[in-house]
């Protein structure tokens, strides 16, 4: 199963209220939105390292001590809407890009506490809270802020720096989650990403990725160098492509244009690479999660720390 799974975090003991996924109309065109349980997550391609979590059909509200995390509900997933696709029928897309198979699912935070202490790197300038200090077994609600008001807090991996796409001075780290393995070990991920030796910090965007900011999303790096792309390619399936001319800048939705002969291909920390048709557009919108964060998304998957390139696909290499 490789359909496209959104999964909301509820905490159980206090969730007695359940969601209906309801169709924009009764007549609605589009497939059934499937609901997940544990067994649909561990076949799932993209899901299946949540498939220790106890999972069930969606809820409305993640409650924590008695306070509503979410935003307001009912929760709307924004720009996803039901459209005629190419081959005739009808579909769901999300920001513009066909979602085949969408399925919803809730999980069970049960192992939150189990992973390693998330330490704040004090001489950064951080200062780490807890959110719910009075629920001691839900321990990865983290908010963090900065003493220096030009800077934010990112999260620290052994090989990479996340920026969370906060639009709050105070960042609050809903993607942050402690998940058990199949062999029994926790760790955390940062969305789909697992992590080692985590920590929090601040620095700024420039700093921390060599470009600016772009709207809330964080950086979005124009590769121009084989150095850049040495890096950031780490399928290495790019390895030695002649990098075009870039005529594009990134903002809140936008295109990669390229010269003829060269091919947009967007890479990523959570993704395979990904090659860019002359419809697909690349969007910083809003975490379904949360209205405090943004995310990048580009044909309809959420991609983590993006950068992207003009490269000659077919052909001489350097």
């Amino acid at each position: 199963m490789k359909g496209a799974i959104f999964l909301f975090l509820v905490l159980i003991s206090f969730s007695d209220t359940c969601l209906v996924v309801r169709s924009p109309s009764p007549v609605c065109k589009c497939p059934p939105i499937g609901l997940f349980n544990q067994s649909d997550v561990e076949r799932n391609a993209g899901g299946y390292y949540l498939g220790n979590r106890p999972t069930w059909h969606p809820v409305v509200n993640r409650v924590v001590n008695n306070e509503n995390v979410f935003g307001t509900q009912p929760r709307n997933i924004g720009n996803l809407k039901c459209e005629l696709h190419t081959d005739g029928t009808y579909q769901w897309y999300f920001h513009g890009y066909p979602m085949f198979d969408m399925s919803l699912g809730c999980q069970e935070d049960t192992d939150s506490c189990s992973c390693p202490e998330i330490k704040g790197n004090s001489e950064s300038g951080v200062t780490l809270t807890e959110r719910f200090p009075d629920t001691p077994d839900q321990c990865y609600f983290y908010e963090g802020s900065c003493s220096n008001d030009s800077k934010e807090a990112f999260v620290y991996s052994k090989n990479e720096i996340i920026s969370t796409g906060t639009v709050t001075r105070e960042v609050r780290f809903e993607d942050l989650l402690c998940v058990k393995d199949y062999d029994n070990n926790f760790d955390w991920y940062f969305f789909n990403e697992k992590l080692e030796n985590v920590s929090i910090g601040c620095s700024t965007i420039k700093d921390a990725f060599g470009s600016d900011e772009v709207c809330a999303c964080g950086a979005f790096p124009i590769i121009t160098t084989v150095e850049q792309l040495e890096k950031y390619d780490k399928t290495n399936k790019y390895r030695g492509r002649i990098i075009g001319a870039n005529s594009w800048t990134p903002s809140c939705a936008f295109n990669v244009t390229c010269d003829d002969g060269y091919v947009g291909v967007v890479f990523s920390d959570s993704n395979e690479p990904v090659e860019l048709t002359i419809s697909s557009y690349i969007t910083c919108t809003y975490n379904p999660i949360t209205n405090y964060l943004r995310i990048w998304v580009v044909n309809s998957v959420r991609v983590l720390n993006p950068a992207a390139a003009c490269l000659k696909i077919n052909g001489s290499f350097n």
